[in-house]
């Protein structure tokens, strides 16, 4: 259970403003599982700055198996959006995902079946509109060491041509160098899609990621090649199919994803 209080102000959807605050209680058995408080604002400080953030901020904590009063940030999401010129967009931000532990029910719940805390850190990147509808963004995140773990970061860049002569088709190709926790390497990807009508996309995709796992010499690959099809059924359905076929120094492998979907 759980209430709530948003506050709003500036216009509609897409150029307000707004705050929120939530409290949340699970209770398990009559008895309190999860107590949190939730912290959400997204401001608009004029046509070109944007600022959002939301957090979870646990009220108890656990201590030698005893509950104990005190404040755990288990999620925090922070990001700025800056567009000082036409053709000039900056971002920067920081993540720091945690998992949620329950007390009475003696589990945790993960935010997803990633390990998404791996991307802690900072982010930022840079981004420029150029002639002939090319978009070149340059990216890096870096993740701070803590405890046991040693630091990690990954800087990148993406190239995007849209709408090649006036065709419909897009090509996107980006390039990663990814040093983290567990493997050093490197990441390209090539990508070509394309609006087939107003309810239908197709894409395909190439990437492969070469590197080394942390403590060991030997090269290892991975080849992923995958098609991609989107169609709008209506305003709200819509359904999504993805295929991929990966070729893998240690084990091949073939996907089928299938979504469906509604907009509220």
């Amino acid at each position: 259970m759980g209430v709530f209080v948003n506050y709003d102000w500036g216009g509609g959807v897409f150029t307000g403003s707004n705050v929120t605050v939530a409290y949340s209680q699970n209770l398990f058995r009559g008895k309190l599982d999860r107590e949190f408080l939730y912290l959400q604002a997204s401001i608009r400080l004029g046509p070109r700055l944007f600022l959002y953030q939301s957090t979870e901020l646990d009220l108890h904590t656990v201590t030698n198996g005893v509950r104990e009063n005190a404040f755990r940030f288990t999620n925090t999401f922070l990001t700025v959006s800056y567009t000082p010129l036409s053709w000039l967009a900056l971002n920067g931000g920081y993540d720091a995902t945690r998992a949620i532990y329950l007390f009475e029910s003696m589990r945790s719940i993960a935010d997803t079946l990633l390990d998404r805390s791996l991307r802690e850190g900072y982010r930022a990147s840079v981004s420029f509109r150029l002639p002939m509808r090319v978009t070149l963004t340059a990216s890096g995140n870096v993740r701070l060491a803590s405890g046991s773990t040693s630091s990690a970061h990954t800087l990148g860049t993406n190239l995007r041509l849209n709408d090649i002569l006036r065709s419909g088709f897009d090509v996107g190709i980006r390039y990663a160098a990814i040093r983290g926790l567990y493997t050093d390497g490197d990441d390209i990807a090539v990508d070509i899609a394309r609006w087939i009508s107003q309810s239908l996309s197709v894409m395909a995709r190439l990437n492969r990621y070469e590197y080394t796992v942390v403590g060991e010499e030997r090269r290892l690959a991975t080849l992923t090649a995958s098609a991609n099809v989107s169609y709008r059924v209506s305003r709200s359905l819509y359904c999504l199919v993805n295929l991929e076929q990966v070729w893998d120094t240690l084990q091949d492998a073939r996907r089928v994803y299938l979504e469906i979907g509604l907009h509220f």
